[in-house]
């Protein structure tokens, strides 16, 4: 026990994610609630030496990560941030900005720009103003702004995005451009527009190309250069891979370590025996077609009967899951799974303290990095009362494939394929859904494709902890469960 736990796996796993925590701390830049100054008005500020202020509306549809390196690059720069959450009224903006000494730059993103422009209209104390991906259906007209703006957006997400800051342009400048789809500038007066290919809608704050336009917007604006982007936006995503591929070592050395500590413990599926291996596997890779059929029924009943907050891609994939598990439990279940003989009865054991806690330790683990995530910025959860049914939805489809997966695992033991060819049974049930990615890519643009990529490699994290407490707890149903509660979440409350 003790050569596998100080094994090399389990070794690099642990430098893998102590590193992706420690640069995770090391992106967080330090905000203190506090009051916009003259004001009444609740802000998170980040102090700096005053050198200039940058002023960031973003209401609370955005997530604070997503801010993060704009605050950095105002930090090194000597300028102090204030960011708004609540900008229905901005008039204590206005009275801040016409007393304040130092030049003050102003940011948006989101829904608040639809109140900045008339803000803008009402003080010229303003000196450059960035609006990023405005949000809503807010139609500037008749507007007299001096300051100056420049929208941002890219060209990398959907089509929508830039037709739909080329519109706002177009009003404000009096100009008449036609969106090509590609990066391009225009300027007119005041007014630039700017799409720039960097990144998803989501992730322009940690994109290079995005960072670099606003600073050399309010370099040649207004004479306030904030600098760039700096280590953070290579630190980010090495955190994420270092924190994603830390537990998934993490968890597959706790696998091997418990499956050879249970080898000879008489733990297995005694009920169910795979009496032909080659009919079975046959099966195996050809499941995807039975699961794909019934999947026909449920997705036609939402498409009538629509679920309120039900998205189609987390929709389609926990629906695909959990049909791809009910074809496997239902054929055990009535005897007829091909080359397999017996019943769903499982023989449980009763687990050692030592394996209950390595089991805790491994769910606590996969809490903690999904909290890590979400702090970081690789995907966003918003908890409300309104996705439950979602939830409750997603995470019974996600039970039930997790069920079906781990009695396929444990009928694959018992034909002693290669690794190679145990892979490939393992995969090829989900090839469909992988194709899924890229036919979301005209509907959803890259958004979509990222989507079916987080969904996948949240799957593969689950099914990892679902193995290992099954190795722990002796029975299939437990180990479903808790990986439906966390698929179920992650498809109804995560977000990029």
């Amino acid at each position: 026990m003790k050569k596998s736990i100080c094994s090399p796996l389990l070794v690099l796993a642990g430098i893998c994610l102590a590193l992706s925590v420690g640069l995770g701390a090391m992106l967080k830049p330090p905000v203190r609630s506090g009051f916009l100054p003259g004001t009444d008005t609740p802000v998170l500020t980040s102090s700096g030496d005053d050198a200039y202020t940058l002023v960031i509306l973003a209401d609370e549809s955005v997530p604070m990560n997503r801010l993060s390196p704009l605050v950095q690059m105002a930090r090194h720069s000597g300028g102090t941030t204030h960011i708004l959450r609540q900008t229905d009224d901005l008039e204590p903006v206005r009275q801040f900005a016409d007393r304040s000494e130092s030049d003050i730059l102003l940011f948006t993103y989101g829904r608040s720009w639809e109140n900045a422009l008339p803000l803008l209209e009402k003080s010229d104390r303003f000196a450059s103003t960035v609006i990023l991906s405005p949000a809503g259906s807010y139609e500037p007209e008749g507007l007299s702004i001096r300051t100056p703006v420049m929208l941002l957006g890219t060209s990398s997400d959907q089509a929508p995005t830039s037709q739909r800051l080329a519109e706002i342009y177009n009003r404000l400048s009096g100009e008449k451009i036609v969106p090509n789809g590609l990066s391009y500038t225009s300027q007119s007066g005041n007014f630039r527009l700017r799409i720039v290919s960097a990144s998803l809608d989501a992730y322009q704050t940690f994109s290079d190309d995005t960072l670099r336009a606003i600073s050399d917007w309010y370099d040649g604006s207004a004479g306030i250069r904030m600098g760039g982007p700096g280590s953070s936006s290579l630190l980010r995503p090495a955190s994420w891979v270092l924190g994603i591929g830390g537990l998934l070592l993490l968890l597959t050395a706790l696998y091997r370590l418990l499956s050879e500590e249970l080898l000879d413990v008489g733990y297995s599926l005694l009920p169910l025996e795979v009496t032909a291996p080659a009919r079975y596997s046959l099966f195996k890779a050809l499941s995807w077609l039975p699961a794909l059929v019934l999947l026909v029924l449920p997705a036609l009943a939402l498409l009538l009967l629509p679920l309120p907050g039900l998205t189609s891609i987390p929709a389609l994939f926990c629906g695909y899951f959990g049909c791809l598990g009910l074809v496997s439990l239902l054929l055990i279940r009535l005897r007829k799974m091909p080359g397999v003989t017996g019943s769903l009865a499982f023989s449980p054991i009763k687990p050692s303290l030592q394996r209950s806690l390595i089991g805790l330790g491994a769910l606590t683990a996969v809490l903690l990095l999904v909290l890590m995530l979400h702090q970081s910025g690789l995907y966003t959860l918003h908890f409300s009362a309104g996705k439950l049914p979602v939830f409750l939805l997603c995470g019974i489809a996600a039970a039930l494939g997790s069920a079906g997966w781990l009695y396929d695992a444990m009928l694959l033991d018992q034909c002693k394929h290669r690794l190679p060819m145990r892979l490939c049974l393992g995969i090829l049930p989900f090839l469909p859904y992988a194709a899924l990615g890229f036919l979301s890519i005209p509907a959803y643009g890259f958004t979509g494709f990222y989507t079916v990529i987080l969904l996948a490699g949240a799957l593969i994290v689950d099914l990892l902890l679902a193995q290992l407490l099954r190795l722990i707890l002796g029975t299939v149903w437990v180990p479903a469960a808790v990986s439906g509660v966390l698929m179920g979440i992650f498809a109804a409350f995560a977000a990029l």
